[in-house]
């Protein structure tokens, strides 16, 4: 499962959808943050970890052999700032 952060999202309203996905057996849930150009990866063991543009995204054992640099996540979406 993913889910892209948006600026209306507020983390009441995130923390309830990955309550909801992990109550039904979701092993693994990425959260896209923009502004941040990082991803979250969530694992149903309740383990967690935070990815910047400088790695990589895995299927892990969920999509096995999927891998995905998170810079090309953000490619032609400008930096928070306008950098």
């Amino acid at each position: 499962m993913a889910e892209v952060i948006s600026p209306n999202d507020t983390a009441e309203d995130m923390e309830q959808r990955i309550a909801d996905f992990m109550s039904v057996g979701t092993r693994l849930f990425w959260v896209v943050y923009p502004a941040t150009r990082t991803v979250w990866v969530l694992r149903g063991d309740g383990s967690a970890r935070c990815l910047t543009e400088q790695q990589e995204l895995s299927g892990e054992d969920v999509i096995p052999g999927f891998t995905c640099p998170v810079a090309s996540l953000f490619a032609g979406i400008a930096p928070a700032g306008g950098e």
